[in-house]
C-alpha cells in the first residue's frame, strides 16, 4: 500500500507542477497580447449580461478557484453589437450582471476586447515562478527511494 501511495504522490506532484507552469505561460502570453492592444484599442462601454463559474478541477487553475467567465455586450463605433467573454476571476469589483465596464476592443477584430481596468495580472508571474519550485519538489520526490 505504501508503495502505491508513494508513486501516486510522485506523479501527482509532477502533474500539478507541469499544469501550473503550462497555464501560467499560456495566460501570460494572452496577457502580453492584450496589453499590446491597449495602445491600438478603441474605447467603449460594455455591459456584463452573463456570468459563468467553472469548477477548479475543470480549469486546473489553482490561483483562481472561482474561475469566472464574464459575458460582455458592447457596441463598436459603427454601431455593430458584439457579445464576447473575458476571464473575470481577478475583477471581483466588475463582475456583477448588469454592471457597465469600460473596455478597449480591437479595431481589426472587434470580437476581441480587454477591460480598461482590472488588468493587474502580476499573479501569473508568481504562478510561473512557483511552478519551478513545484518542479524542484517533484524532482526531489522522484529521486527519493521508498523505505518499504
Amino acid at each position: 500500500m505504501n508503495k502505491i501511495l508513494f508513486f501516486i504522490t510522485k506523479y501527482f506532484i509532477w502533474f500539478i507542477a507541469i499544469s501550473t507552469l503550462v497555464t501560467g505561460v499560456i495566460e501570460s502570453a494572452k496577457i502580453l497580447k492584450l496589453n499590446a492592444s491597449k495602445s491600438t484599442g478603441i474605447a467603449t462601454i460594455g455591459t456584463i449580461y452573463k456570468k459563468e463559474s467553472d469548477p477548479l478541477w475543470k480549469k486546473l487553475d489553482i490561483y483562481c478557484p472561482k474561475n469566472t467567465t464574464l459575458h460582455v455586450e458592447y457596441y463598436t463605433q459603427d454601431g455593430k453589437q458584439y457579445k464576447s467573454k473575458v476571464n473575470g476571476c481577478h475583477m471581483n469589483s466588475l463582475n456583477s450582471i448588469g454592471k457597465k465596464i469600460d473596455i478597449l476592443y480591437n479595431p481589426t477584430n472587434p470580437q476581441e476586447f480587454i477591460p480598461k481596468a482590472g488588468l493587474n495580472y502580476y499573479y501569473r508571474f508568481i504562478q510561473v515562478i512557483l511552478s519551478f519550485g513545484l518542479i524542484g519538489a517533484a524532482i526531489k520526490v522522484s529521486r527519493m527511494k521508498p523505505d518499504f
